[in-house]
């Protein structure tokens, strides 16, 4: 899962976005790099028989990353070959393969060549 939950009365998304991500992984958000990737809606990993819609977001965030709240703990993966592990439908089927696709095609128009190569040379990138 990544962190985020449901926005405060009168809150919008970005505010949501930043208060999330300080509670949860105790870091702050850069807020020029906020890039909307769009709405996706998937079966909820904790709540049987109801569905999550998620408005999901890339970003840099400023800070050390660690685990606070209800997050117990961070896991870096690599979204192109993800570890055989329990992952919630919202990220298998949607976080995972953005990232992936993302990746590409930096890659493949030589944008960020750098972070590009370092990622398909199969390091791990946070989700």
């Amino acid at each position: 899962m990544q962190p985020g939950g449901k926005r405060d009365p009168g809150e919008g998304d970005i505010a949501a976005l930043a208060r999330e991500i300080d509670e949860e992984l105790g870091c702050g958000l850069v807020r020029d790099s906020i890039c909307s990737l769009g709405e996706f809606e998937a079966v909820s990993a904790n709540e049987p028989g109801w569905r999550v819609r998620a408005s999901l977001y890339g970003i840099d965030v400023t800070g050390d990353i660690s685990p606070k709240a209800e997050i117990d703990e961070v896991l870096w993966i690599n979204p192109a070959s993800p570890p055989d592990i329990p992952l919630a439908p919202l990220t298998r089927d949607h976080v995972l393969p953005l990232a992936s696709r993302a990746l590409f095609n930096q890659n493949r128009s030589g944008s960020n060549a750098a972070t590009a190569d370092y990622l398909h040379k199969g390091n791990p990138i946070p989700l």
